[in-house]
């Protein structure tokens, strides 16, 4: 058979396929948008908090009766700087932690949409380049903000690991992995 020059070979499609995959997981969790996830249940009484990259919803029930409250880091922020030094609010660190997060993945599905460009383009040297970027984008965003959560308290990885960890942050996971994918085969 002939190689036609024109057309990307089989694995560098197939890695083009891996990069648009972790694009649309990364994309899906900016919009799930849950981070860390705490349920407690105790006596008919049950409780969750969840933190989004803006802020939390904490809910509660007692024998099924109850509800949820939602809670923005932007407005908490504003309430600690006129209380106390913003450096010292958790809730700032928090809004700045879920900013980076939103941003990296906002870069690496950009990133990643030029990697499968390029795949098409049969310039597979700078689609490697760019999911090299992506994944190294969505590690970033994993990394800064469950770290500054660990940092915080509102996440304890080395107590409870991956038990908390929100579906936002599985996504993530997984599309790091795509991104990886994408850089072997393209």
């Amino acid at each position: 058979k002939k190689h036609n020059k024109m057309a990307p070979q089989k694995s560098s499609v197939i890695g083009a396929v891996a990069g648009i995959v972790a694009a649309v997981l990364a994309v899906a969790a900016i919009g799930v948008n849950e981070l860390i996830k705490w349920e407690d249940s105790a006596l008919g009484v049950e409780s969750s908090l969840t933190y989004h990259w803006s802020g939390t919803t904490s809910c509660g029930s007692l024998f099924g009766l109850g509800g949820c409250v939602e809670s923005k880091y932007e407005d908490a922020c504003d309430l600690c700087k006129k209380i106390a030094d913003a450096s010292d609010c958790d809730s700032c660190t928090m809004m700045s932690a879920g900013q980076a997060w939103v941003a990296l993945n906002g870069l690496a599905i950009a990133v990643l949409a030029f990697a499968a460009i390029a795949v098409f383009l049969d310039r597979s040297k700078f689609a490697k380049g760019f999911a090299g970027i992506a994944f190294l984008a969505i590690a970033l965003a994993l990394v800064v903000y469950y770290a500054v959560a660990d940092e915080t308290g509102a996440w304890n990885g080395d107590e409870y690991g991956a038990e908390n960890f929100g579906v936002s942050g599985w996504l993530d996971v997984v599309a790091a992995l795509c991104s990886a994918i994408a850089i072997a085969l393209d």
